[in-house]
């Protein structure tokens, strides 16, 4: 019984302590998660991003420090991109950076779009690595042969072709 008491006892003071431990900082008000992918970005700016890929359009919505919106973008990419998919999405020097791989005729090819990270208009767009076009039975675009990975604390990228077809011609 002395036991049970003491346990009540010390479950009622460990709740008192950890309530009071969290404030609200801040907050904004209620908007709605899109219904397809979506993804929340913290910019170094303090600004916050979220995206939204609804193929073929890229949706970018900023909201400020002060959580209220300051830039919505909807974007499609150009060229002649097909069956692309978002690779990976970075913060890179205040700068929202997509790596989208997609299909050129039967060349992979890995696209970047630098977005700017206060007012969300397109700063850079080009194709940064492309593979040999591919024959035979692996002339598919269910293979994503890149892989991007970002250096912690860095802003040096890694690029891993997973397959090799052929030559890689990639650009600075």
């Amino acid at each position: 019984m002395k036991k049970s008491v003491a346990l009540c006892f010390s479950l009622l003071v460990c709740n008192f302590f950890s309530f009071s431990q969290f404030k609200i900082i801040a907050e904004s008000p209620e908007f709605t998660r899109p219904m397809w992918t979506s993804q929340f970005l913290q910019l170094h700016n303090g600004n916050t991003a979220i995206i939204s890929v609804k193929k073929p359009d890229i949706e970018i919505v900023l909201y400020g420090k002060e959580h209220k919106v300051i830039a919505s973008v909807t974007y499609t990419p150009a060229g002649t991109l097909k069956s692309y998919g978002v690779n990976r999405i970075y913060e890179i020097k205040g700068d929202i950076v997509f790596f989208i791989s997609g299909y050129e005729g039967n060349a992979a090819l890995l696209h970047i779009i630098i977005f700017d990270g206060s007012s969300g208009k397109v700063k850079d767009e080009r194709t940064i690595a492309r593979t040999a076009p591919r024959k035979g039975m692996l002339n598919t675009a269910m293979l994503d042969p890149f892989e991007v990975k970002k250096i912690p604390g860095q802003t040096i990228m890694l690029l891993v072709c997973l397959m090799y077809l052929g030559k890689i011609k990639a650009k600075q």
